[in-house]
């Protein structure tokens, strides 16, 4: 027996919060990445302000989400643990 193939879609605030989790490992270097260390000043700032732009994007758009601005908001939102 087949099953249908389904998309298991995340929401796109969900992607934003797990991209911006994904930097701070980078940057913690868990896992052994050590590469962030050798990087020129500049280009761990660069990384820095991106994670950081992400996360104040994230917040602002489920901020936007929750005010109204689309019918079912828990359709846009990451669910809650």
């Amino acid at each position: 027996m087949e099953t249908p193939k389904k998309r298991w879609r995340l929401t796109w605030s969900s992607h934003l919060r797990s991209l911006a989790d994904h930097g701070h490992r980078f940057v913690a270097q868990a896992g052994g990445i050590n590469h962030y260390s050798k990087m020129p000043i500049e280009l761990m700032a660069s990384t820095n302000e991106l994670i950081s732009s992400l996360e104040r994007y994230s917040k602002s758009y489920e901020a936007w989400i929750k005010s109204g601005a689309v019918k079912n908001p828990d359709k846009f939102l990451p669910s809650e643990p």
